[in-house]
């Protein structure tokens, strides 16, 4: 009987995860925006006004690719990718122009991780 008991409460707290998981709402381009001008501004110590320009740069940038996700919702992911390639590209000058010479280096090596999904990388898949 414990053993049931034990068995339906874990059953009913996976259930519960599996539905909260789903119900998270996208940040807003603000809230992106903050999130990822924090990364770089870590990553690559800026000084207060490179990190106030850096935020407008993201902002706009995150509120382009908002509309772009709204106007393609459902659409094929790959032909999204292509549409926000050019966004990416300019993001990344705008930074650059923003940065010192030496920031911009790091830059360089780190833009990968600074501005990816923030989910963790799936495991390959074994045969």
């Amino acid at each position: 009987m414990k053993k049931l008991i034990v068995s339906m409460i874990t059953l009913l707290l996976l259930i519960g995860g599996t539905v909260n998981a789903q119900n998270q709402t996208r940040r807003t381009p603000e809230e992106r925006a903050k999130m990822q001008v924090d990364a770089v501004k870590t990553a690559l110590t800026l000084t207060d006004e490179q990190t106030t320009k850096v935020y407008t740069i993201l902002l706009v940038t995150s509120k382009q690719t908002d509309s772009l996700r709204t106007a393609n919702a459902g659409g094929d992911r790959t032909a999204m990718r292509g549409l926000m390639k050019p966004i990416s590209d300019a993001r990344d000058a705008k930074i650059k122009a923003v940065l010192t010479p030496e920031q911009a280096v790091q830059f360089e090596a780190k833009k990968g991780e600074l501005f990816m999904n923030r989910r963790p990388a799936q495991a390959p898949v074994q045969q």
